[in-house]
């Protein structure tokens, strides 16, 4: 149960919110030798989880060591509603592809007569109809959201994007681009200069066979 408060009338509104939680046990119970000093996070073994995968074109380690800190921060901060009341938190395990997504991955592009399923959201500028065929499948689905920067000093709304969803196939392979998601006012002026807010458009696909 959480109350809300009206800036403007200060009237209370009470409601409740819900938490999803994946699996876990505590590490305490099978490791007696952690320190008295151990916290809630550092007690907690997780079960289950979300993954996304990530390929670079050529080894840099260099932009793996920032991607790694960004995501350690993340981790700390919280994604998604609720952060301020602790949810969206989550540790960072960073692994390597094991053999059978391997082959799934390094499919032979030789390979005849397969198309591309979207495993993320995709949106590219100015996609022409003709790239679209007969033979695809595909739904859409507007992502909005709200701009997460300490030099905001207020919440705003992100500009929406149509974005083909999970699940779609397509005849030809799916690139995507960034797409720039600053608001903006109805007069086509920025409400927001300190930087620019990019939403990710760039599509992760495997093939699929017909």
């Amino acid at each position: 149960p959480k109350v809300a408060i009206d800036r403007t009338t200060h009237a209370s509104n009470f409601y409740h919110t819900g938490f999803v939680h994946y699996p876990w046990k505590s590490k305490s119970q099978n490791d007696p030798e952690l320190p008295v000093e151990t916290t809630i996070d550092d007690d907690v073994m997780s079960m289950a989880g979300l993954y996304f995968l990530i390929q670079f074109p050529k080894a840099n380690e260099n932009l793996e060591s920032q991607l790694k800190g960004v995501l350690q921060f993340l981790g700390e901060e919280g994604i998604g509603g609720e952060r301020s009341s602790g949810a969206g938190r989550f540790c960072l395990e960073w692994d390597e592809l094991p053999p059978p997504w391997q082959k799934v991955i390094e499919f032979s592009k030789t390979q005849a007569n397969y198309q591309h399923g979207l495993l993320s959201l995709f949106w590219e500028k100015d996609l022409s109809s003709a790239w679209i065929t007969d033979s695809d499948r595909y739904a859409l689905q507007e992502r909005g959201g709200w701009i997460v920067s300490p030099f905001s000093g207020r919440q705003q709304r992100r500009k929406a994007l149509q974005m083909f969803t999970e699940g779609s196939v397509f005849s030809t392979l799916p690139q995507g681009n960034l797409a720039d998601v600053t608001p903006y006012d109805h007069q086509g002026k920025p409400k927001f200069t300190q930087h620019s807010v990019y939403r990710n458009g760039f599509a992760l696909s495997l093939p699929v066979h017909p």
